[in-house]
């Protein structure tokens, strides 16, 4: 008897089978499922400058959106753009921040990104940062 033991693939396999870029994002201590614009600015008034969030969109169209407390403590509030699979519009094969080139693979690298930059906030004056530190610490 003879039996086959070759398997067909067929194109665009591999990219199907791709790691969903939101993946695990409901587990990130900076995901806030049940927050609203609104929400998002009262929580980081509470935090340093850099601190973000990234929270269900209030635009339609849009299911994410990203809040970040800026150098000056204004709160602004971000579209997250999530690109789709051509074959399989269920799975998200990468992220942009609206009106920025980058490409994310997967919310970790968006996550490793934005905390880079607010680590630069206030940079050029390291000696300021730490007082402000402090005083957020405070009462």
């Amino acid at each position: 008897t003879h039996t086959h033991t070759h398997t067909h693939t067929h194109p665009g396999t591999i990219v199907v089978m791709q790691r969903n870029a939101l993946e695990g994002l409901h587990k990130k201590s900076f995901y806030f499922e049940k927050f609203t614009r609104a929400d998002a600015e009262a929580h980081l008034r509470a935090q340093p400058p850099g601190a973000f969030l990234v929270r269900p969109s209030s635009i339609a169209g849009y299911s994410l959106a990203m809040s970040t407390k800026g150098a000056d403590g204004t709160v602004t509030h971000t579209k997250l753009l999530l690109l789709k699979h051509p074959q399989n519009a269920e799975q998200c094969v990468g992220i942009m921040v609206d009106r920025e080139p980058t490409v994310y693979a997967d919310i970790d690298q968006l996550a490793a990104a934005l905390s880079r930059r607010s680590t630069l906030v206030g940079a050029p004056d390291a000696d300021r940062g730490s007082r402000l530190r402090e005083y957020a610490a405070g009462p």
